[in-house]
């Protein structure tokens, strides 16, 4: 029994379907997603949102990783009174 859905997968070079807008690009896999026009402008909005979501807590993450990176390393170097050379 095949499943019906509103999205459709488009490879490079084929033309969307009648009615279809695109909605975002799976880069990994090479291919366009389309959903129908009113919709589309919905599920891009809302992948956009996911994105920057997922971005502000990877940046999150990755700056106190940083952070505490170099205090440790600050903290080191004072404790072992070294300097940069010049």
């Amino acid at each position: 029994m095949k499943r019906w859905s509103l999205r459709r997968e488009v490879k490079e070079g084929i033309m969307f379907p009648k009615f279809y807008g695109l909605a975002y690009r799976d880069m990994w896999r090479r291919v366009s997603i389309c959903y129908p026009i009113p919709l589309n402008v919905v599920v891009r909005l809302a992948m956009s949102l996911y994105w920057k979501l997922q971005e502000g807590l990877v940046t999150n993450r990755l700056e106190k990783i940083i952070e505490k990176a170099w205090q440790d390393g600050y903290c080191t170097g004072t404790r072992r009174n070294v300097r940069w050379p010049r």
